[in-house]
C-alpha cells in the first residue's frame, strides 16, 4: 500500500474503505479485545468506525479549505 500521503488524491469513499481495511477483521479483535464491527464513514465525515462491546474507534479525515498545492519542483515541473 502507498503511503498515507496518497489518501489525500482519492475520493472521500475510496479513502474511508482504505482506512477500514488498515487492519484485517482480525488483528483489529486480536488489538481491541473482542469482536467488532467496521463501517465506513461518509463525506462531510468521511473516515471510519470500530466498534467493539466496550467502545468505538473512530478515524475521520480533517475538512481542509484549501486546496493541494505541490512545493517542490523537478525538472521545472510542480511534484
Amino acid at each position: 500500500m502507498p503511503g498515507g500521503a496518497a489518501l489525500g488524491y482519492v475520493q472521500p469513499e475510496t479513502a474511508a474503505q482504505i482506512l477500514c481495511q488498515l487492519l484485517d477483521k482480525d488483528r483489529w479483535e486480536r488489538l481491541l479485545d473482542g469482536r467488532i464491527g467496521r463501517r465506513a464513514l461518509s463525506p462531510p465525515y468521511a473516515g471510519c468506525q470500530i466498534a467493539t462491546e466496550q467502545g468505538m474507534v473512530s478515524m475521520q479525515f480533517l475538512q481542509r479549505d484549501d486546496p493541494f498545492e505541490p512545493t517542490t519542483t523537478i525538472a521545472g515541473r510542480p511534484q
